[in-house]
């Protein structure tokens, strides 16, 4: 992965996210990493992606209790 240097507590949640074998976060993380400037910048775009995220599980959960209630 090439991106901003990042300080050593980034980079161990970012070896917890690796850890949690979801190749699709993974992906994704990896993406935001190369197109951040910088580690703040990388930490700002990461917060959004996290809560777009949660976002998009809620309403599917909402769904899913219209459906299967």
């Amino acid at each position: 992965m090439q991106g901003p240097q990042l300080s050593t507590e980034t980079k161990e949640f970012i070896e917890r996210l690796i850890a949690s074998g979801e190749k699709w976060l993974i992906s994704d993380l990896e993406k935001i990493y190369q197109e951040s400037k910088d580690e703040e910048d990388f930490l700002q775009e990461f917060q959004l992606y996290l809560t777009r995220l949660d976002i998009k599980i809620k309403t599917l959960r909402d769904e899913f209790s219209k459906i299967f209630p």
